[in-house]
């Protein structure tokens, strides 16, 4: 399998809600991984319900910690423009909002898996 090589691996995250008149609503998450080799390994995933963006970006990065596990890598840096969701993760801030805590609670019990994680913020891009 190609996975099992990669080491370290990046992980961006993208989210977003929508809504189409007279069709589907709610909300996409993307997770990029990029490998060192600087490879695009793309997915794109969509949630049932609309919910709020900070919801959104926690289920992106939950998603995207489990396929990386799945594919073995062993180190991955997080790439959020979320502060609120890393200041979260560090325990620089608490989880206040009670949509937020089952999600907090999944993402801290995934990372609590043998491969390193750490996080980087990234600026939102118009």
């Amino acid at each position: 399998m190609i996975y099992q090589m990669m080491e370290l691996c990046l992980l961006k995250l993208k989210h977003g809600s929508y809504i189409r008149p007279g069709r589907s609503r709610g909300a996409r998450v993307g997770i990029v991984f990029v490998t060192l080799s600087r490879g695009l390994i793309p997915y794109s995933f969509s949630l049932l319900e609309i919910c709020s963006n900070n919801v959104a970006e926690y289920e992106a990065f939950v998603i995207g910690l489990k396929l990386a596990f799945k594919m073995h890598i062993d180190h991955i840096e997080v790439f959020s423009d979320s502060q609120l969701i890393i200041r979260q993760i560090h325990g620089q801030y608490k989880v206040r909002n009670a949509k937020l805590v089952p999600l907090y609670q999944r993402a801290k019990k995934v990372m609590s898996s043998p491969s390193a994680v750490t996080f980087k913020f990234a600026i939102r891009s118009s």
